[in-house]
Order: C-alpha cells, then structure tokens, then sequence
C-alpha cells in the first residue's frame, strides 16, 4: 500500500508538471493526426469508402508515437536529472516513481488517443445511424484503452533494460513485434500485443465496416480465440512486464550522468 500511495503522489505531480505549452502542443499535433488522414481519404474517395480501418492504423500509430516519448525513457531521465540516488534511497522508492510516471503515461497516451478517435467517428459519414457510432466508440474507447496500458508497460519495460537507447530499441520493437510478427501464421505471432488488439477488433466491431468476413484471410488469421482470452492475453503481459520492470530496478545498478 505504501507503494500505491508513493505512485499515486508521483503520479499527481507528475500530471501538474506535465501540464506545459510543450507537451500540450505536442498532444494537439498528435490527436489532430488521425482526423486529417480520415477526411483527406474521404475527400479523395468522395466520402464513400469506409474508413474505420484508417481509424485504427491511424490511432495505432499515434499511441505508440505518444508512449515512446513519454513511457520509454523514464528511467534515463531520472538519471539525466541526477535524482536517481534520492530515489535509490527512499524505500521502494525506484518502482514507486515508475509506476507514478507509468500512470501518467496510460493517461496522455489515452487522451490523445481518445479524443482523436472521438472526432473521427463524430465527424465520419460513413458510419451509419447513431446507435451504430456509438458502438463502434465504445470498442474503439476498449481497445485503445487495452493498448496504452499494455504497450506503456512494455515500453518502460525496454526503458528500464536499454535505458541509453530506450527509443531506438523501442522503435526496433514496434518494427519486429508489432508489424512483422503479428502478420506470421504461427504461434509466435500470439505473443504480441497488435495480434490480440486486432483480433479484438475483428470480434467486437461490424465486419462491413472493417473490410472482413468469415471466410477472408484476415479472419482465419487473427480471429482464433474467444474475444475474453485476448483481453486475458493482454493483462498476462501487462502484468509480466510490469514484473519485470519491477525486478529490473531491484537488481540492476544504474550510474548517474557523473557517474558514467
């Protein structure tokens, strides 16, 4: 409990100090991404082409974007800002910052990710009736909820073993894990995080509007388990990346800037 209530402090201060002309600019830029690319492509089409698929690549992108500025380099910035020790030294103290600054990463990559997605089906023609839109919101509001929590959590992850080099391995991740793997027909591609978000998809929303049936390649890839399990699936490795991280930062010693 002692560690909630250190997370939940740093989270709150975290938030506060978060709250600048910078990073609010850079959320506007980030949560205006998805909008454009939607109404150019219904612009270019004439409004008729379905474009709940852009939707989801587009906000994909934006929250992992979002979370390699703010989750990956928790840990190295601690150490640029010389208060490592301080937190080295206060019971805890290492996880209990962590957790606060994970916190607040799930938030804005959230945030930005929500309210992209929001404008986009508000203002998208091609989702039929009211009732419909509000569906496709929910699920949407799920999975992008499920994926801030899961990738912040691997994304800090990354930053706590390659501190140094936290983006660059976080890029490599995102290139390997999350585009190349999830498209392979074997077993390994169930242990990456796009494989169950989409598979969630496939499950939750319309087939019309996301271009797939029963019978389509798509379908026979990803959409092999209950929708329940992909969720599971996603808590085991939000959970045992969080392990990790936590047991990375017990046991590993990290120099300061002076240090180095």
């Amino acid at each position: 409990m002692n560690i909630l209530r250190a997370a939940r402090a740093t989270a709150l201060f975290e938030l506060t100090r978060s709250l600048t002309p910078g990073r609010l600019a850079s959320s506007l830029i980030l949560a205006l991404f998805p909008p454009t690319m939607m109404g150019l492509i219904l612009f270019a089409s004439g409004f008729s082409l379905p474009t709940e698929f852009v939707i989801m690549l587009t906000v994909f992108m934006v929250i992992l974007l979002s979370l390699m500025l703010w989750a990956s380099p928790v840990v190295y910035a601690e150490l640029e800002g010389k208060t490592w020790i301080y937190l080295a030294s206060r019971p805890k103290g290492r996880i209990s910052t962590v957790l606060g600054k994970y916190a607040i990463a799930v938030f804005w990559s959230f945030t930005v990710g929500w309210s992209a997605m929001t404008i986009c089906v508000i203002f998208n023609s091609t989702i039929g009736s009211p009732r419909e839109k509000l569906h496709v919101w929910l699920v949407f509001s799920l999975l992008i909820a499920l994926a801030g929590i899961t990738y912040a959590a691997v994304f800090i992850l990354i930053g706590a073993l390659f501190h140094r080099r936290a983006m660059v391995f976080c890029a490599g991740y995102i290139l390997l894990s999350e585009i190349v793997l999830p498209n392979v027909p074997a077993v390994i591609s169930r242990f990456t995080v796009r494989y169950h978000l989409f598979s969630l998809a496939l499950d939750l929303l319309p087939q019309k509007l996301i271009g797939a049936n029963e019978d389509s390649l798509v379908q026979n890839l990803y959409n092999r388990q209950p929708a329940w399990l992909d969720i599971l699936m996603l808590v085991l490795i939000t959970c045992l990346a969080l392990g990790a991280t936590a047991f990375t930062l017990q046991s590993r010693e990290y120099l300061t800037a002076d240090e180095a």
